[in-house]
């Protein structure tokens, strides 16, 4: 019972040292915060596109639809 218990104690000081590397290893969170800053960008690039985009077409085929008329 006593190489049990042994066992068990040991097992948990494994788990609690490799639970504190854990929260102390932040580089996965840098990653994180980078992708969901590029994911922003990208979304605000191509809401700025829609919006303007209809605008420019029609301005540039307006154009040259009155050139060749």
């Amino acid at each position: 019972m006593q190489k049990f218990v042994t066992k068990a104690a040991s097992g948990v000081r494994v788990a609690r040292e490799a639970s504190r590397r854990f929260r102390s290893d932040e580089s996965g969170a840098t990653s994180i915060e980078y992708a969901m800053i590029a994911g922003l960008i990208s979304v605000a690039i191509a809401a700025t596109l829609l919006a303007i985009g209809t605008t420019l077409r029609d301005d540039f085929f307006g154009a040259v639809l009155a050139g060749f008329s």
